[in-house]
């Protein structure tokens, strides 16, 4: 179920990247979809914070970060 949800809003945040980057969009409407975005970062930003600290576990998913950032690279 949870990763269900996580896959629809990544999907919906992809969209709003598309829409943000898109050039059939003009800068008003492009720039509409990023701000979207920018409050939605505020927003998890907000939220993490306020989260209890998992400990090792927090390393693990720091550790599939970094992998993921690492493949983004190649």
């Amino acid at each position: 179920m949870l990763n269900n949800s996580r896959q629809i809003i990544e999907t919906q945040l992809n969209n709003l990247y598309i829409n943000a980057t898109s050039p059939y969009n003009d800068g008003w409407a492009a720039s509409g979809y990023k701000k979207d975005l920018v409050m939605i970062q505020f927003m998890l930003n907000k939220l993490i914070k306020k989260c209890p600290n998992f400990g090792s576990l927090e390393d693990k998913w720091e550790q599939e970060i970094t992998f993921e950032i690492l493949k983004e690279k190649q």
